[in-house]
């Protein structure tokens, strides 16, 4: 008679999976064609694979035979290792307001999964290039492990569209002469009116008062339910009323006298009315007058007056 000996069996010695119904290969085992020798609670799939999830959380032996031509036959045990899952619970919602250049996906600590959706500059940070969309919602999967042990969890990405600032433009105007205006934006959660560097309302409408001539930037930040924030800014011009001033070129002398003027006013001039002892007259830049009679004992009076939008002066000689 032929005694023959055993066919020599091997798997591995641990194998690692993890606790969820994910359709697992049996650890690699010689020679092939042997079968694993399971509980009635485990059930093999038609793709001579598993779940994990039937043995549960906890280390299980796994006894793999195999059984030769002739009949002998061996085994050999590997330790299946099941662990619970990790557990991402990552928050279900992201928000930003348009025009933010980059944002950052939220990533578990200690994970070394990555992420995948639109517009990703880093796939293990979660950095996205938020200017390559427009507002709206967007999915984004964060995956980490393998085969059994893969988890995922989704992100929505919501980007709001940012309010849009804007107040009627504003003309020249008068020092000393407030003006008011409104926000063209309405249902706003908050309003800052800014003159210069100076808060001056927190409502959607400004009353403005300045006391100096000049030019003063006037902006208008709006934001609306979702913190998205907008400015609006306009350069206001103020001014005041023009300062009338003359020179001329003799105070005293015998007739006939020829007399030059020179203007001297200050401040921006739109028109000037000349008159001598009451009688309006017109006098051009470069003028003179003569004088043909002799005055009376308290002289004559030559009055200039300038006007602009916001007022006038005169002054006498």
């Amino acid at each position: 008679y032929i005694i023959r000996a055993n066919p020599v069996v091997s798997t591995a010695v641990l194998y690692e999976t993890c606790d969820q119904e994910i359709a697992t290969s049996f650890p690699e085992a010689t020679p092939a064609g042997g079968t694993w020798e399971l509980t009635e609670a485990v059930q093999v799939l038609s793709n001579n694979t598993f779940f994990p999830s039937d043995f549960g959380v906890g280390t299980w032996p796994l006894i793999y035979r195999f059984v030769d031509d002739f009949g002998c036959s061996a085994s050999d045990t590997t330790l299946l290792d099941v662990a619970a899952p990790q557990v991402l619970n990552l928050v279900s919602e992201v928000e930003a307001c348009d025009g933010t250049a980059l944002l950052e996906l939220p990533v578990p600590i200690g994970s070394t999964g990555f992420w995948s959706g639109p517009a990703l500059l880093d796939s293990i940070a979660g950095s996205v290039n938020s200017t390559e969309l427009n507002s709206g919602t967007f999915g984004y999967t964060y995956s980490s492990g393998e085969a059994s042990c893969l988890v995922t969890d989704s992100v929505s990405l919501i980007i709001h569209a940012l309010p849009e600032s804007a107040f009627p433009f504003i003309d020249e105007q008068c020092i000393g002469q407030a003006f008011s205006t409104n926000s063209i934006a309405a249902g706003m959660e908050s309003y800052a009116w800014w003159l210069a560097d100076s808060l001056i309302s927190t409502t959607s409408a400004v009353s403005v008062l300045f006391e100096e001539a000049g030019a003063l930037e006037l902006s208008l930040t709006v934001v609306n339910e979702w913190g998205c924030a907008d400015t609006a800014q306009q350069n206001v011009q103020w001014f005041a009323p023009p300062i009338a001033a003359f020179t001329l070129s003799e105070n005293a002398g015998c007739v006939p006298l020829n007399i030059g003027i020179e203007h001297a006013a200050t401040g921006m001039v739109d028109a000037v009315q000349w008159s001598h002892d009451g009688m309006e007259m017109v006098l051009e830049a470069g003028d003179s007058l003569v004088f043909e009679q002799p005055s009376g004992s308290q002289g004559f009076t030559l009055e200039m007056e300038v006007y602009n939008h916001c007022g006038s002066n005169t002054a006498q000689d």
